[in-house]
């Protein structure tokens, strides 16, 4: 897929030869890698930064691919495996860090793109690869879009946790000197950062334009449709205390012992399923249903445009994508006052915000939401996303990513998108 055909205005790969590091895994199959739906879709939208992208990750032989998964069948990919590991100790007893050294080595030459990221488990790849790019000649660089090492405020953590934690968090900033560029979700990743390292500010999104809802008016139920059924709630995470579910799970409580009819679909997987389990079997007058998996694309979207409003309960700073796949849909949000919903969802406009653990501030704000005024806020909130929406597609991502590149290279690009920072030329 070339850079023209998923990103106009683009002028040609700006690099001969591209090596992106990652512990996603892919899987291999009578001769094809195939890769999960959204890993899909993003890393194939990177045919713009080089003639030639090498993606070293972890790949897994089978006789069938996994359902969900996609061929990678553009001749610019390239796919080199990496050994992994599931624990630290393990990382270390079968030489991973000298194997991942090795290949990295024999994969960059002089002049060549590096991604690297300080996130994979148990240890990040971009402690060995972003030094050794620069050693190497290359341009290293980096995309924050999480902050996953780091104590998540209101959980509790053991002395072990905060201990690695800490460890991860130095060890980060010192990889992180080496890059020449960065992209970030969020201001609140700028000082892992050098203060000169160029930055550009990128929220992460999946859905493409042809995706987004074409008219967020179309279908809209009246006052009475509405009246008639009860309010209709998503929330898609992973299950674990991170994502707030023991913050949502009490909110519910609290509806359903004052009588309030909502229905909440879960979606998602984790530690904490028996959880959502044993609190769909207690409720009464909140249907709480755990949905079965959907496949990241058309039907996602249909499927979030089924709901009323969607959840993010998160307690960690992380931006969730999944915030603008519902702007895309006209589905406004109710989130926690995280760094990372705060950066994308404001608060009355496009969402409401909430405070983080806090399951009372969520159950009033649902229950704010079950009157015909109620109705009518979400409603509005949702075109307000929706059209916040439409200068966020992923291609939009990438295209404003290729022009803060080629303008840090010196090089023509198309023009400059307003707003955008105006770096240093590398």
């Amino acid at each position: 897929m070339s850079f023209g055909e998923t990103t106009p205005g683009a002028t040609a790969p700006l690099f001969d030869h591209y090596v992106h590091f990652t512990g996603i895994t892919a899987w291999r199959s009578k001769g094809s890698v195939y890769l999960d739906a959204s890993w899909h879709r993003d890393i194939t939208h990177h045919g713009y930064m080089a003639r030639r992208v090498t993606v070293a990750c972890p790949i897994v032989d089978v006789d069938e691919a996994p359902a969900g998964t996609a061929p990678v069948d553009d001749p610019v990919f390239t796919f080199v495996p990496l050994s992994t590991a599931k624990t630290t100790v393990g990382f270390f007893l079968k030489g991973f860090p000298f194997r991942l050294a090795a290949r990295a080595w024999n994969l960059m030459r002089k002049g060549d793109l590096v991604f690297g990221a300080v996130v994979e488990h148990p240890l990040p790849f971009g402690w060995i690869v972003l030094p050794l790019a620069r050693l190497r000649g290359c341009v290293p660089y980096t995309f924050l879009e999480s902050a996953a090492w780091r104590a998540v405020p209101g959980l509790r953590h053991s002395r072990r946790y905060a201990v690695r934690a800490a460890i991860v968090e130095r060890m980060n900033r010192l990889a992180l000197r080496f890059v020449r560029f960065a992209f970030v979700t969020q201001d609140a990743y700028r000082d892992l950062l050098p203060p000169a390292c160029p930055i550009l500010l990128s929220p992460a999104t999946w859905f493409l334009p042809n995706e987004r809802l074409a008219d967020p008016d179309a279908g809209t139920p009246d006052d009475a449709d509405l009246a008639a059924r009860p309010l209709r709630l998503l929330f898609a995470a992973r299950l674990s205390p991170a994502k707030g579910i023991e913050m949502l799970l009490d909110a519910l409580a609290k509806l359903d012992a004052t009588g309030d009819a909502v229905q909440i679909t879960v979606l998602g997987s984790g530690e904490m399923l028996d959880d959502v389990r044993d609190a769909a079997g207690r409720l009464r007058n909140v249907a709480l249903e755990i949905g079965r998996p959907v496949p990241y694309g058309p039907a996602f979207h249909a499927f979030t445009r089924s709901h009323d409003a969607l959840v993010v309960a998160n307690l960690s700073d992380e931006q969730p994508r999944i915030i603008f796949d519902a702007y895309a849909q006209a589905v406004p949000v109710i989130v926690t006052d995280t760094t990372g919903n705060l950066s994308i969802v404001e608060d009355g406009v496009t969402g409401i915000v909430v405070r983080a653990g806090e399951s009372s501030e969520l159950a009033d704000a649902i229950r704010g939401c079950l009157t015909p005024d109620g109705r009518r806020r979400l409603r509005a909130m949702g075109i307000a996303g929706w059209k916040a929406a439409g200068t966020y597609d992923h291609v939009e991502m990438h295209r404003r990513r290729y022009q803060f590149i080629a303008k840090l290279l010196g090089k023509p690009a198309a023009a400059q998108t307003p707003g955008e920072e105006t770096p240093a030329v590398l």
